[in-house]
């Protein structure tokens, strides 16, 4: 499961690495392939393996040690949806744009909250599936934290909040 979007090709920032996600329940399976092919790995800290050899860099994501369901909702709504990425002679689904704002949310890094808030600025998207995706997996907070960014954005379905009086 690729972790990207369609759009814009201007607008997206590339990196020299590639994101998967991979459902759990098949993380071994992919360290399992990894091994085999004599491929040197290590393991990631959010969950997964990421593979350096070259010029190749690909890191399967599972995030076993927080936001599994996020990461498996997000595979079956890439495979009902049919987006696709070619990646040498291999089709990979991509997760819909909704699901990678909420997977970006999870790790709270500069970049990732850059990747939000350029996501919300130039792409479109169901802003209020998103937030709902972001409030069921991360909770209310990280929901607040996103209309922060949307109004930083300049999304116009996002309110300005009222100021507390005392």
């Amino acid at each position: 499961m690729a972790l990207g979007l369609q759009g814009n090709i201007e607008q997206q920032e590339f990196t020299k690495d590639l994101d998967l996600a991979v459902p759990i329940e098949f993380s071994a399976a992919v360290e399992a392939e990894v091994r085999h092919r004599k491929l040197p790995y290590r393991q990631l800290s959010i969950g997964g393996v990421g593979v350096r050899h070259d010029d190749l860099k690909i890191d399967f994501i599972d995030r076993r040690v927080h936001c599994a369901a996020l990461f498996r909702d997000a595979v079956q709504a890439a495979q009902r949806e049919g987006h696709t990425l070619s990646v040498g002679q291999a089709r990979l689904p991509l997760v819909p744009v909704e699901y990678l704002v909420a997977m970006k949310m999870v790790s709270g890094e500069p970049k990732d909250d850059r990747d939000v808030k350029r996501l919300l600025e130039h792409v479109e998207m169901n802003y209020a599936a998103a937030r709902k995706i972001v409030e069921r997996h991360l909770g209310p907070l990280t929901a607040d934290r996103l209309d922060v960014f949307a109004r930083e954005a300049g999304r116009p379905e996002v309110p300005r909040r009222r100021k507390y009086e005392s």
